[in-house]
C-alpha cells in the first residue's frame, strides 16, 4: 500500500534511458532513493553543491556506468505522520529492514530476500540484527533532527472517518 514503510508503499523500480552512458539491458538489484537524484543531478551537470547544503544521498554515477556503488550502505524512511497507516519510520540494510511504529515504539524485522511480502516479523528471531538497525535507526533519527508525532489534545474520536473509511479497514 502507497504511502506505508511497508514494501508496497515504497518499492517501486527505477529506469534509466541514457544512451551512451547506461549500457542497454543493465540490470541492479541496488537500492537507491530518491535523495540520490539531487547528488546524481549534480555530479551530471558538472555543478558544485551549494555551500551550507547537506547531501542526504549518493551519487547514482557509479551505478548508472556499470563501476558499481560504494559498499552498502542504510536507507531511511520516516513518515511521522497518519496517513494510509499510522506514523513509522524504517532502515534497511542488505536484505533487513527494520519497521518502527512511532507511537506504539514497537519494532518488526524482515529479511527481504526470504520475505518480500513482509508476513514473518523475525525480530524474535534475530535480537542482534533488530539491535543493530535499531541503534542505525536512532542515530539517523538524531543526526536529522527528525521529528516525531505528538498527541493531538483536540482529537475528536467521533470524527476519525468523517472523510470517509479506508477500504481495507
Amino acid at each position: 500500500e502507497k504511502g506505508t514503510v511497508y514494501e508496497g508503499g515504497i518499492r517501486v523500480p527505477l529506469i534509466v534511458k541514457w544512451p551512451d552512458v547506461v549500457h542497454p539491458g543493465r540490470v541492479s538489484d541496488r537500492v537507491v532513493s530518491s535523495v540520490d537524484f539531487y547528488p546524481t543531478l549534480l555530479e551530471i551537470t558538472k555543478v558544485a553543491m551549494p555551500a551550507g547544503q547537506t547531501l542526504d544521498g549518493i551519487s547514482l554515477m557509479p551505478e548508472f556506468t556499470g563501476k558499481g556503488m560504494q559498499k552498502e550502505r542504510p536507507v531511511f524512511w520516516h513518515y511521522p505522520v497518519y496517513h494510509h497507516a499510522g506514523p513509522a519510520g524504517a532502515v534497511r540494510l542488505g536484505d533487513w529492514k527494520l519497521i518502527e511504529n512511532q507511537v506504539q515504539g514497537s519494532l518488526e524485522l524482515y529479511n527481504l530476500k526470504a520475505d518480500i511480502s513482509e508476513s514473518m516479523d523475525m525480530s524474535i528471531l534475530y535480537p542482534d540484527k533488530k539491535e543493530e538497525l535499531k541503534k542505525i535507526l536512532k542515530k539517523w533519527q538524531a543526526d536529522v533532527n527528525a521529528e516525531f508525532p505528538v498527541p493531538n489534545p483536540d482529537f475528536d474520536e467521533e470524527k476519525r472517518y468523517i472523510w470517509g473509511r479506508h477500504p481495507d479497514r
